[in-house]
């Protein structure tokens, strides 16, 4: 179990676990989540061992007591001042789904923190898909539906293969869900109506990797396909996998990692 340790800069207070010992840095973004990414800590250290030799990966989470209002703009302002704290520049980083939308604001007004960039699961803007999905999750999490609010999360981001065959493991684990992890995903969640990066895809001029599961139900593949087309790098789909496609198949690690090292 990696451990679970605190960045403190003048903005905020990020919990963060790492691993791997190699020269390059990883940051690892991670998405909206109903429960905090550092209680499967464990978990992504064991998805993520590929990187383990050649790079010492990060994984911050958000800032601690996120407040009302509160955009992906200021959440990539927070990760560039945990970097700093950290020491972390010319990272290689996968920003997945959220962590996309942080990660290309990274990228683009912060160039000298990022060398290479993987976007994964994400998207230059909210769109009607996502949504519809985000607003139906904020009205459960308001009415205190952990239950409904968990399995509608998880269909929309597996695919049906894999949320058919890991549904009992999904209903099971809402019984850990608490009122504060409730408030934490409607604050992660309920500004991302406010953020386009469209404005400023172009000055980001990092090598590339656009990555996506050919049935992601989150935003769909259209705005992949647009961060590809605008940054002018590659767009990898992996077929009959959903938006969570990072943990649907062990290919998506080891295309990051031959994507790091080439």
């Amino acid at each position: 179990m990696p451990e679970i340790k605190t960045a403190v800069t003048e903005r905020c207070r990020m919990r963060y676990f790492c691993f791997g010992q190699g020269e390059r840095p990883v940051l690892l973004i991670p998405g909206v989540s109903i429960r905090s990414v550092m209680e499967s800590a464990a978990a992504v250290r064991y998805a993520y061992k590929i990187l383990e030799r050649e790079h010492t990966v990060y994984v911050p989470d958000r800032r601690e007591d996120i407040p009302e209002g509160f955009t992906v703009w200021d959440m990539a302002e927070d990760m560039a001042a945990a970097m700093d704290k950290l020491g972390i520049s010319g990272a290689y980083v996968i920003g997945i789904s959220q962590g996309g939308m942080i990660a290309q604001v990274l990228a683009a007004r912060y160039p000298e923190r990022v060398k290479k960039l993987v976007l994964a699961s994400t998207a230059p803007r909210s769109n009607a898909v996502s949504d519809d999905l985000f607003d139906r999750a904020e009205e459960l999490a308001a009415a205190g539906k952990s239950s409904e609010l968990n399995l509608l999360f998880a269909e929309r981001i597996f695919s049906a293969e894999f949320f058919e065959r890991f549904r009992d493991v999904i209903e099971g684990s809402s019984a850990a869900i608490t009122a504060e992890d409730l408030q934490r995903f409607s604050r992660m969640s309920s500004h991302m109506k406010d953020f386009d990066i469209g404005s400023e895809l172009d000055r980001i001029s990092c090598e590339t990797l656009v990555i996506v599961g050919s049935e992601d139900r989150v935003f769909g593949t259209e705005p992949s396909r647009e961060l590809a087309q605008r940054l002018g790098c590659e767009l990898c789909v992996f077929e009959g996998h959903g938006h969570a496609v990072y943990d649907e198949t062990d290919s998506f690690k080891e295309k990051c990692y031959e994507f790091f090292i080439r």
